[in-house]
């Protein structure tokens, strides 16, 4: 008879797991983003790309690529934003627009 290993420890309750609110929407919105960008760029070089030259395909990819980009970036950004405003007593003592000397 082999022996199995033990799965291993579960955290520890006395140590909860920080909540950060609206953190999870936009995980959810990042995949959704990405995966919806992907169905999109591949139903269009599957169905319409054949009707317009190369430069006009290329330029569409491109579309769907920076559209995906800045509508990622929107999202987390205003995420990060808030969430350093109010974590700011965190990072008081540090000047973190500038960088570290030394």
């Amino acid at each position: 008879m082999s022996s199995v290993p033990s799965a291993p420890a579960a955290i520890s309750s006395s140590v909860p797991f920080p909540r950060v609110p609206g953190l999870s929407a936009r995980v959810v919105a990042s995949i959704g983003i990405v995966f919806g960008g992907a169905i999109v760029l591949l139903l269009y070089l599957g169905f319409l790309a054949r009707s317009l030259p190369w430069y006009s395909n290329v330029v569409v990819v491109l579309v769907i690529f920076l559209g995906g980009i800045g509508t990622l970036a929107g999202v987390w950004a205003s995420w990060g934003m808030r969430w350093f405003r109010e974590n700011a007593e965190r990072f008081s003592g540090a000047d973190v627009r500038t960088p570290p000397s030394g």
